[in-house]
């Protein structure tokens, strides 16, 4: 009878372990979820904020030079890969009625005053420039901004 005893404590115990070790691997794989979750929630959150910065433009038509070389120089910034969620290449396509341009690769070297310089006319006589047609486009794979279309308003 003592021998039956202890196989049922050894069974249970094996049990109990098996139930135990159940457990700890159904309760590691939902932490292991909820940790995933968060991070996606925060990758998300990093793409939305760097989008953020060029929607805040999307829609607007009475940009000024200043308000170009500004989006300019963060497309700029965008590209040396030091701000943004993952490796991109943001183009600033300014219209001016046939040409089209992009000014990140074109004033890629210059500094804020030297691009307003090299458009001195446009400060001289306040020109404006439009966002609003919406052509802001993104990346499918990774939903970052890749081009925002800004053109020129005539007189």
């Amino acid at each position: 009878m003592e021998n039956a005893a202890k196989a049922l404590f050894i069974a249970a115990g094996v049990l109990l372990a098996i139930l135990l070790l159940t457990l700890f691997r159904y309760l590691s794989s939902q932490m292991s979820d909820s940790v995933k979750d968060i991070y996606d929630l925060l990758d998300q959150s990093d793409v939305a904020e760097f989008n953020q910065q060029f929607i805040a433009y999307e829609g607007r038509s009475n940009l000024t030079i200043q308000d170009v070389v500004t989006i300019v120089n963060l497309a700029k910034d965008a590209n040396k890969a030091q701000n943004a969620p993952a490796p991109v290449n943001v183009q600033v396509i300014v219209v001016n009625g046939a040409t089209s341009e992009d000014w990140a690769v074109k004033y890629k070297d210059m500094s804020t005053e030297q691009i307003i310089e090299a458009n001195i006319e446009d400060v001289k006589n306040n020109a404006t420039y439009s966002c609003a047609n919406g052509i802001v486009t993104f990346d499918a794979d990774t939903g970052l901004i890749n081009s925002i279309t800004i053109t020129k308003n005539t007189p």
